[in-house]
Order: structure tokens, then sequence, then C-alpha cells
């Protein structure tokens, strides 16, 4: 399916940085043990001995891990024991009379959920509760390692800062963790999390600058999440790159880290480099349908048709009523240019499940088809998709069977248009939407004076938020003929603060303003910065400029992998793809 696969790269670290690995299969697979480790519970009613439990249950994991031998996953409750495919469980406890403390924890098979041995450790809280918890680690494997610090001041501050409710009591604790022990990386890491979750980046530049002092003394995962924070503060995509690869080296068990690396890998065009890290994780989690998909789209962006085939078929065998096998092969096919084949995948995912991308698996079947040269069936599936919409009362159905016409080279389109923006009974938010497509149009055929007219129309009647941005859009692109400079400050005032925004109307700007050569920059950027996403709109548009500017010899070279489908028939600018996907393939 035409997923995004762009990411924010601090949502990204968050969650590398507080994730653990996803799976393996089962003790007997071959892989890490897979141990759930509750939060300790506190029997007793002292509250302020809360820190306890999630003492015992941090520093336990901590100890327990072991990317060759062991993987522990701390989980909120009992029920999260499947959805994280643990095979073993550690359920604890602790009770405190007076000075003295008691842990316990039952072992438990977490498929069957038969009890295994029980394991305890007790002691005087004042002579610190480190030797304690390392005592039930042992217990649980021998081979457990010894915690990141012997402070004991130091895991007190630590987990009461995790334990406070306030994010500034949080930080004030961890600032006395780290002056108890100045070496401690996980207080540094908890300190930066809180601080990134704040938006206070120079708080973070200067934790990094005190952490920078005492790396040495981190373990290996705790540099490579230093790392990743680096990278995420400026750093380059190469830097994040780098950055998340030396984190999969220090736990080579964490999915979430491999699929992040695997997204940035796509986002370079280093289609081969994230083919080998989804097939890593795979060997991880062989029955993540999801892994199976995206693999499927590198390596059919790599060019290797008959690999992304094969890894579709294993997603299939896997989930066999699942729509969205068919409309991933119908994508394929399409890219490869075999559009028979992509029209019936489009019509099989259809039909299994109407309601996969609002049934515009219709409209792409119709587009696959166009292209085959089998236009009676492209009506035929044409026609379909209007009976969809005219059950759900579309009040768009002129307006997206204009953009139809004009897709597939029928003459009348415009007039089809104009005619159901002046008709008396049409609604003026759709007859804004008429407009302010028509004014699209008549820019792509260099009529910039009538398709401002039709801006200020389609602005004029604009009710919804929806309508008046495109109307918006349509007023911007249809302004008056400036220098490419000049278009990229129109496109900062329109958008400020808007990265991407500015660049796609400067984008579309400079295509329908006929500046192809500056134009090919930034869709060349945009084309660099999206994911999966770009074999779709972007690179029709880079390609499309690419040709325009005469630059043949690169637009061949980017097209040897074709590109995606339109993703629907929705008005704007993109109802301009399938003419330009017609022009380059002419």
């Amino acid at each position: 399916m035409f997923f995004s696969r762009k990411r924010n790269w601090l949502a990204v670290f968050l969650l590398v940085l507080t994730s653990c690995s996803r799976k393996p299969e089962s003790a007997d697979s071959g892989l890490p043990r897979r141990i759930g480790i509750l939060l300790f519970e506190n029997l007793s009613s002292d509250v302020s001995l809360d820190w306890l439990g999630r003492a015992a249950t941090s520093v336990i994991s901590s100890q327990l891990a072991s990317p060759q031998s062991i993987v522990p996953v701390e989980l909120p409750s009992i029920r999260d024991a499947a959805s994280a495919n643990v095979t073993e469980l550690v359920h604890g406890y602790y009770s405190v009379a007076g000075d003295e403390v008691r842990f316990t924890a039952q072992l438990r098979n977490a498929v069957t959920f038969q009890n295994g041995k029980l394991i305890t450790a007790s002691g005087k809280v004042s002579a610190g509760v480190l030797p304690l918890i390392d005592a039930l680690a042992r217990q649980i494997s021998p081979a457990a390692h010894p915690y990141a610090t012997k402070n004991e001041v130091a895991v007190r501050e630590l987990f009461q800062g995790f334990s406070a409710v306030s994010q500034v009591e949080s930080l004030a604790h961890l600032e006395l963790a780290i002056q108890a022990d100045p070496a401690f990386g996980t207080a540094y890491l908890g300190q930066i999390q809180l601080l990134l979750a704040r938006g206070d980046t120079n708080g973070v530049k200067a934790a990094l600058a005190q952490a920078s002092q005492h790396t040495k003394s981190f373990s290996q995962l705790e540099r490579a999440k230093i790392g990743m924070v680096r990278a995420s503060l400026g750093g380059s995509r190469t830097d994040r790159i780098e950055a998340l690869s030396r984190l999969v080296a220090a736990v080579p068990t964490d999915l979430q880290a491999l699929d992040s690396l695997a997204n940035l890998q796509i986002a370079e065009k280093k289609f081969g480099d994230a083919i080998r890290t989804y097939q890593t994780a795979l060997k991880l989690e062989p029955a993540n349908i999801v892994l199976w998909n995206s693999l499927a789209y590198v390596q059919a962006y790599s060019g290797d048709s008959s690999a992304a085939l094969n890894s579709v078929e294993s997603y299939r065998k896997l989930a066999p009523n699942d729509a969205n096998v068919y409309d991933t092969l119908a994508e394929i096919h399409y890219l490869f240019g075999r559009f028979a084949d992509a029209e019936r995948n489009f019509v099989e995912a259809n039909r299994r499940n109407n309601a996969l991308v609002n049934s515009q698996e219709l409209y792409r079947a119709a587009v696959a088809a166009f292209l085959a040269g089998n236009l009676k069936s492209a009506a035929g599936h044409f026609e379909e998709y209007l009976t969809v919409l005219k059950s759900a009362k579309d009040s768009l159905i002129p307006v997206r069977k204009a953009i139809w016409a004009y897709q597939t080279g029928d003459k009348s389109a415009v007039s089809q248009l104009q005619s159901f923006a002046a008709l008396k009974g049409t609604p003026p938010e759709a007859a804004s939407v008429a407009h302010s497509q028509l004014a699209i149009w008549l820019l792509n055929s260099d009529q910039r004076d009538k398709a401002r007219e039709e801006a200020s129309k389609g602005a004029a009647l604009a009710v919804s938020p929806g309508s008046r941005n495109f109307a918006a859009v349509s007023g911007f692109l249809a302004g008056p003929k400036v220098s490419a400079s000049e278009w990229k400050l129109r496109a900062e005032r329109a958008a400020p603060g808007q990265l991407a925004l500015q660049r796609q109307i400067l984008g579309f700007a400079l295509l329908l303003s006929r500046e192809y050569a500056d134009a090919v920059p930034v869709w060349k950027a945009a084309y660099d910065e999206a994911g999966l996403d770009a074999m779709g709109e972007a690179k029709v548009f880079l390609v499309y400029a690419y040709r325009k500017a005469g630059r043949n010899p690169e637009a061949t070279e980017l097209m040897k992998t074709g590109v995606l489908p339109p993703k629907s028939l929705d008005p704007g600018v993109p109802s301009l793809l399938v003419p330009y996907y017609l022009s380059i393939r002419k």
C-alpha cells in the first residue's frame, strides 16, 4: 500500500531511546531468550518507596541484557506480554519493615503461565539495594553483568526522578544522580530525554557537553544513544545513519532501531543497504508482515522485480486475506510498467476490502487500465468508482469526472468544469473547488491571467478550511511571473516556518511558470528528502522538470524503476500527475 515512510527524527530518537527490541520467536529458535519484566509492586503503605520498584525492574533489565542470549522487555502490565512476544515473565514485589526490605519474584512461562522458581533477596535499605537487586538478576541468569553504577545515592536519585510527578522534580533528581556519579550514563540519558521532551535544545547541548567528558566510562549502548542525540541536533542524514548503525551494532535485536535505520537508508536512496537492514530485521521477526511489505517495495525500487514479488508472496502466505497484499502487488507491477497486472491486482484489493483507501483502488485500476491501452476497462472501473462516490454523497463528483477527463486527454475537461462552476445550483463550496482547479489547468496551458481570475473566484466562494487552503495555493501559483529567487521569497512569506510546504509550492510555481531549470533542484531536494513516497509525486515532477530542462539522461536514469500510481482523484496540482507521466513516457 502507498504508505508514508517519512519520519520525524526526534520522534524516532525518543522511540529508540526508550524501546527494547521486538522479539525472538522462542527459546528454541536459536535467538535470545525474551524475558518480560513487570514493574515490581510496592506492598508497603509508603508511596515514597515506589522508586524501589522501578529500580528493581530497570536494574534487573539492564543487568540481564545481552544481544546474544537475553533480551529483557520492561512490561507496563501482564496484558502487554502477548504483544511483546516474551517467552518468560518476571513478576516481582517487595515489602519493607523498618529498615528491612525483601524482594520476591516469581518466574513464569509466558505462554503456559506455569510457575517456575521463586527467587528472593533481602537486607537493609540503609546498606544499599543494588546488591539485593544484583542477587535477583543472578538467580534469573548467572551471566548477569554488573549495573552501570555502584553508587547507591545515584541510583536512588535516578529512580526517584523517574517516579516523580513533574518534569521539574524529575530533572532535579536526575541532576543529583549525576552529581553523585558523574560517569552514570543512564542518568544523562534520562536527563536528555526529559529535556528533549520539553523542547529545551540548549539544555540538551549542555547535558551532552557534560556527558562527553565521561563517555569512555559509558557502555557501548549508552555511547550509541548519546551519538543519536548529537545527530538529532542538526546532524546530517548521514550522521543519523551512522548513529543508528552504532546503535544497531550495540543492540542487534532492536527492531525499532533497524526499521528506523532502513527508513533513513531509503531516504538516501541506498536501497541495497536498506534491503540488508530489513533482511536482518526479518531474521529476528520472520512473521512480521510490515517488514515483508517494506522489503518488497525497496527491492522493487532497486530494480529487482523478482525479489520484490517473492517478498510479497512471503507476506501473502502470512496474511492470505489481507487486501493490502494485492495493493502492494499492484503498485510493484505499476512500477515496472506491467499495467494490466497492476489493474487486476487493484481490482482484487478492492474486492477483498472496498474500504481500503476509500475505494480509490477502483480509480487506480482505471488509471492502470488506461495506461495499458484498455480504454473500455478503464471507463468501467471509473464508472464503478463513481457509483461508490454517489452512495457516499460526494459533492465533488462533477469535479472528479472533469479531472478524469483531463487525465485521459478529453479536451472537454476544462469546459466541463467551467459549466459546473457556473451552474446555478452548484453549492458555493464545490464551485470554489472547481474554480481553484481550473486555475491550475489554465496555468498549465500558460493562461496566467485567466488562471488568476479563476483563483479569485475560488477564494471568494471558499467556505471550509480545505477549500480556503486550495484557493490560497491556486492564488499563489497564479501570481505574476517573477524570477526563481522571487518565487522563493513569496513561498517563504506564504508559509512562514513551514519548510516542506514552502518547497512544495515553490516547486509547483516554478513548473507552472515554465522555469524548469530552476524547478529541478527544488524537486530533487523533495525527492531526496522523501522516503518511499518519493517514488510517486516527487519523482514524476522531478523527471518532468528534467525532461523540460533538456536533461534527458538524468530523466532516463531516474525512470528505470518507474513511478508509483497516483494516490487519489482529489483536486489539486497532483491532478497533473497522469498527464505529466504520459508526457514523460512519450
